[in-house]
């Protein structure tokens, strides 16, 4: 149950992370580019790294995000709150790696920002 932080603190659903949904696509993105020596090799453009995105615009989708794709190429995916005129708050990271790097690095910040 997600929290209404319109509603008094004492009323709000406490927060929590689905942990076992977080591992799940942390380990799914992973399979994008991974080596057999378990690391991940998902260099900026490369095939993996297109794959990795298709990945991460259909988790968007799924949560209702409104995604675009700004000029740099950065995906954001926006949810509306309750009060539209304060100013957002950002979270997420990057999905390209270094070659061989580990599976974690980038990719918690993603896949934690949308859980």
């Amino acid at each position: 149950m997600r929290a209404s932080f319109s509603e008094p603190a004492e009323e709000r659903a406490e927060l929590r992370v689905n942990a076992s949904c977080l591992i799940q696509r942390l380990e799914k993105l992973a399979t994008f580019g991974l080596t057999p020596e378990g690391g991940v090799n998902r260099v900026a453009f490369s095939p993996q790294y297109i794959a990795s995105r298709e990945y991460i615009f259909s988790l968007m989708k799924e949560a209702g995000l409104k995604i675009r794709v700004d000029e740099a190429g950065n995906i954001i995916g926006r949810h509306e709150g309750r009060e539209p005129s304060l100013p957002p708050i950002a979270f997420g990271s990057h999905l390209d790696t270094v070659p061989n790097g580990g599976k974690y690095d980038g990719a918690l910040g993603v896949i934690g920002a949308l859980e």
